[in-house]
């Protein structure tokens, strides 16, 4: 097992600064993949998008599904035995405590997150995994599903959406996040399950109306996904996941070196679910249903101070992916010349005003 030092403000700009220039891949929509949650749990089905009807898409929804991204050659570490995950999940679960993992440096291919072009087009497959694709030609992977049966594209499930290089070499999973709010879609309800057990304190049960990746929720799926199977990730305004993957027993500091996990989140000031804030009896989220309770989130969390820099004030309507793709991504650079505060969330305590009883 190689030691590892605790992350400084230096070590993190100097990580950060190494991923700027480097190849750049195209890669386009591939395949769709749709997994059930409580309603169809056994459900798993996936559509494979052809050329014909990503075009198709394309010109219907005035949205592009191909976009160019740029890799640099990294560091990452894999781990000295094939079942190292399985087995750290058992200790930890078994024991209540962390074993330590032994693991070696590798070369690994990592998203240019200092190029802004690679950044808004990661954040803009994130968008159109919001996007409706009209398919009915799904492969059934678990259960089969009639068409007759009471299941729907929007209103059940985990959607993924794998963009590939012409090559196949490169994938690019985004996973949906959150359809949040009053009025935002079909997917409100499974999504407020989802949430609530993600990122709630106790058991998130905040009202009668609640019953038991990417962005938002998506980047939360995504950092575990990442965690679990050792993946680079980029995710945007996620909640704060580090206490979920601790409750899953995943992998974490100390037991790998956060350098090397490579997940990074982004995020703003007045996005009250990216920082923690959106809370207590008051809140747009308790009053919507949601237990949004933590802030701690794994890897290296880099933050657009848009409330001081922007003036904005903080508002739950700031959550949205097009808010931070079309007034920060694209306009930070020109206006201030400044990449976000990037930052190791080391210190950072989630439900501090909890006590739990063994």
């Amino acid at each position: 097992m190689k030691a590892f030092k605790k992350a400084t403000d230096p070590d993190i700009l100097k990580h950060v600064n190494a991923l700027d220039n480097g190849e750049t891949i195209t890669v386009s929509l591939k395949h769709i993949f749709h997994h059930g949650t409580s309603k169809f749990p056994n459900l798993f089905r996936r559509l494979d998008v052809t050329e014909e009807n990503l075009r198709t898409q394309e010109l219907a929804s005035g949205t592009s599904f191909t976009y160019d991204v740029m890799g640099v050659n990294g560091t990452g570490f894999e781990y000295e035995k094939e079942n190292a995950v399985e087995e750290f999940r058992n200790i930890s679960m078994n024991e209540l405590k962390s074993s330590k993992l032994n693991w070696r440096d590798i070369k690994k291919w990592l998203p240019a997150i200092r190029s802004w072009s690679t950044l808004i087009n990661l954040a803009k497959m994130t968008y159109n995994a919001y996007i409706e694709m009209g398919q009915s030609d799904w492969y059934d992977l678990g259960e089969e599903y009639r068409t007759n049966d009471t299941f729907g594209w929007d209103e059940d499930g985990i959607r993924g959406y794998v963009f590939a290089s012409s090559d196949n070499k490169t994938l690019i999973i985004s996973i949906k996040g959150t359809s949040m709010g009053f009025g935002a879609g079909p997917t409100v309800p499974r999504d407020k399950v989802n949430d609530n057990l993600l990122f709630s304190c106790c058991c998130a049960k905040v009202d009668r109306t609640w019953t038991p990746v990417c962005h938002s929720l998506g980047g939360a799926l995504s950092s575990l996904m990442g965690l679990t199977y050792n993946l680079p990730v980029v995710a945007f305004e996620s909640p704060g996941e580090r206490r979920a993957a601790g409750l899953l027993h995943l992998p974490h500091p100390p037991a790998i070196p956060w350098d090397k996990m490579n997940i990074y989140h982004f995020g703003h000031t007045a996005d009250p679910i990216y920082m923690g804030s959106c809370n207590g009896y008051a809140s747009t989220c308790y009053i919507g249903g949601y237990a949004m309770e933590t802030k701690c989130h794994a890897g290296i969390a880099c933050t657009f101070d848009t409330v001081e820099k922007l003036k904005w004030s903080v508002n739950i309507k700031r959550h949205r992916i097009q808010e931070i793709i079309d007034n920060i991504l694209k306009v930070w650079w020109k206006l201030f010349e400044l990449f976000p505060d990037c930052r190791n969330d080391d210190e950072c305590e989630d439900c501090h005003l909890w006590d739990y009883v063994e």
